[in-house]
């Protein structure tokens, strides 16, 4: 144990005695963890290319859309579902969403938004599936408050 500990202690004076060699021992792992921490970085959402695609596109819709495009993802929209994914595959789109056509806010309503994604950049779908869900509820808060008021002027006008 204690030439172990003998040819430890010699080794750490001679790197220690040359300056280039220290610097290699400081600087060369914290280089290789930024270069490891740039090419592994995907929760970057700037310069997300999604594709949207709808038979017909309403208010609501467009509304959608245009919260992504606040979002900074870059939005393109295709002119059918195929292309949609055939853009995936080649790699010149990152998402591709399908809205409904005539998509509304309703208790009838069957409002599904299929995702066809890219399989290694799957940690992007939770992050617009969440974009998504604040867009819906704002609209729901802002029908909501509609309603009501619509309703307590009626009461107020019967009173």
């Amino acid at each position: 144990m204690s030439k172990l500990i003998a040819i430890i202690k010699k080794n750490l004076k001679l790197l220690t005695r040359s300056t280039s060699s220290s610097l290699v021992m400081i600087l060369g792992p914290l280089i290789l963890i930024a270069l490891v921490g740039i090419a592994f970085n995907t929760s970057s959402l700037y310069g997300v290319k999604v594709g949207v695609y709808s038979e017909s596109y309403n208010e609501l819709s467009n509304s959608l859309v245009q919260s992504l495009e606040d979002n900074q993802f870059k939005i393109i929209k295709v002119n059918s579902e195929i292309e949609c994914t055939e853009k995936i595959k080649q790699g010149s789109l990152n998402i591709c969403l399908k809205i409904p056509a005539n998509m509304e806010i309703s208790n009838e309503a069957k409002n599904t938004i299929t995702f066809y994604i890219d399989k290694s950049r799957i940690n992007l779908v939770y992050a617009i599936l969440d974009t998504i869900s604040d867009k819906i509820a704002q609209k729901s808060d802002q029908l909501s408050l509609e309603l009501t008021n619509v309703l307590l002027s009626t009461i107020t006008s019967t009173k």
